[in-house]
């Protein structure tokens, strides 16, 4: 598990700020679960912090961290507040796994495949950077988009 607290993707695309406080928000939420005995133990690598407006470098390191991670662990799960954690957690999918075809489901009202703006990514814009800089590996399929 890695957290990555940000509320810069949300913000530039004109939302409520909070996305930042979702990691330790899931942690929370999930320690109360049961769980059975042979579940595999779960590595918290701590979380990813973008301030202020810095989501580019945010998901530099999150692309980072996840590729790192994933030398040592079969699945990483990133746990954040909106979907600009993303395009971070596909970079470093990617970077580990470079000629695999990696699918997306979005289960959201938005198919969030806006192109970058002047202020920047932000979380309608992850999956056309995707697009953009992988069109060949590309899988994606958005369910629950809304008509209007």
């Amino acid at each position: 598990m890695l957290g990555f607290a940000s509320d810069a993707g949300v913000t530039r695309n004109q939302g409520r700020a909070g996305a930042r406080e979702a990691p330790a928000a899931i942690r929370q939420a999930l320690a109360g679960l049961a769980a059975p005995a042979d579940l595999p133990t779960i590595a918290d690598l701590g979380d990813i912090v973008v301030d202020a407006d810095d989501l580019e470098a945010g998901h530099t390191l999150l692309g980072e961290h996840v590729a790192l991670a994933l030398q040592t662990y079969r699945r990483v799960v990133v746990l954040g507040g909106g979907h600009e954690t993303a395009f971070g957690s596909w970079s470093g999918l990617h970077s580990a796994k470079p000629d695999e075809k990696i699918g997306i489901i979005n289960l959201d009202a938005h198919l969030d495949l806006r192109n970058v703006g002047n202020a920047g990514a932000s979380s309608g814009t992850p999956f056309n950077q995707i697009r953009n800089a992988a069109p060949e590996h590309f899988d994606y399929l958005c369910i629950g988009v809304a008509r209007e």
